[in-house]
């Protein structure tokens, strides 16, 4: 998909279809408006807009995610925007207008599950763990029911399992949808469980 300008690609009434076809930074002109910024660039642009230094979670998101300022859909067809942001987290004047509050929520999350894990956790486990909350909503416990139950009780291959595939009694068969999506992050939190 070409950008156009005329088209006002990047409304809510009309987003990019996804965040690929956001064009990047410096192909189209100088001005970051509708455009796609990735790993450092992303982070200076959110600082830059928040008037403030990120806090090293926000940092990791921001670069795992990127920024963009539009609307698009995600890979679920999910209206997205900002640091991929969704639901009442993208609503707002802008497309940070929500990150804040979903970063704050995410990290609350996390400290219950680590509740209920009831164990020690690593550094590197908490913010992957973190970034499964921000990525998936702090309700990915049920969307992953048994990769969490196989997590409290400490099967950890069986939670890896459950995580990257469909048919985690048919591996290496079929990847879950999960998997398929996002392939880096599910294996940094499959890392992190190691």
């Amino acid at each position: 998909m070409a950008y156009d300008p005329f088209k006002k690609k990047g409304t809510k009434d009309n987003p990019y279809r996804t965040s690929g076809d956001v064009p990047l930074v410096g192909t189209v002109d100088t001005n970051t408006k509708g455009k796609y910024l990735r790993g450092n660039a992303a982070i200076k642009e959110v600082e830059k807009r928040l008037n403030r230094r990120l806090t090293p979670t926000e940092q990791s998101l921001v670069k795992r995610e990127g920024f963009v300022d539009a609307w698009y859909l995600d890979s679920k067809g999910v209206l997205t925007r900002g640091v991929g942001q969704t639901g009442k987290y993208a609503e707002g004047d802008s497309s940070l207008s929500g990150f804040t509050a979903a970063v704050n929520d995410s990290e609350a999350k996390v400290e219950k599950q680590i509740k209920e894990l009831g164990q020690p956790v690593t550094p590197e486990f908490k913010k992957a763990l973190t970034s499964v909350n921000f990525q998936l909503g702090t309700d990915w416990t049920s969307k992953f029911p048994t990769a969490w139950k196989n997590m409290k009780a400490g099967d950890y291959e069986g939670a890896m399992d459950e995580i990257q595939f469909a048919d985690p009694k048919n591996k290496p068969g079929v990847k879950s949808d999960w998997a398929k999506q996002t392939p880096d992050r599910v294996k940094d939190f499959v890392s992190s469980i190691k």
